[in-house]
């Protein structure tokens, strides 16, 4: 069996979750991407365009089946990923649960050959990408007491209606 080691850094920036990832391919070659993790709750403008039914495919002669989202049709297309998005998927919100899209791009392209990339480079970018999406809609903050999401906090991080606690 054959493993793969992945490391993996994630955190928070202007309040929407990350996911930044290396790995590397069989020969070696070291990969990376940038996730952002787009939740319902967060984004009350954008979202409903951003829950996308799949479109099914035929790949090859053994018509192997692969389900297609057009994300670049929608405002994560728009923002400003590392050579475009090339990663969408559904990670919550099948059951009731809280919708959340988990979109993403890598740097494994043709002209990423040969090129050396750090984890500051990898995080700069993700930023970037974070800094498009509150330029392209609004983007709701989390109260750290009460869970909410809100257009204001106070310093602590706190919703108004949890301001004294």
């Amino acid at each position: 069996m054959e493993h793969r080691e992945v490391k993996t850094w994630s955190g928070e920036y202007m309040g929407v979750p990350y996911e930044i990832r290396q790995w590397s391919f069989s020969d070696g070659r070291p990969v990376w991407n940038y996730y952002l993790f787009l939740n319902e709750l967060q984004l009350p403008d954008a979202f409903p365009k951003l829950w996308l039914r799949g479109k099914k495919l035929k790949l090859g002669d053994r018509m192997t089946k692969h389900v297609y989202y057009e994300y670049d049709k929608t405002i994560i297309g728009n923002l400003e990923w590392h050579c475009g998005c090339t990663y969408y998927d559904k990670v919550s919100g099948h059951d009731g649960a809280v919708k959340i899209v988990k979109a993403g791009c890598d740097y494994a392209h043709l002209w990423d050959e040969n090129r050396h990339y750090d984890l500051m480079e990898i995080e700069h970018g993700m930023m970037e990408c974070v800094e498009s999406l509150h330029n392209a809609t609004t983007v709701l903050k989390r109260c750290l007491y009460c869970g909410e999401y809100v257009t204001e906090l106070n310093e602590k991080n706190y919703c108004e209606g949890c301001k004294d606690k």
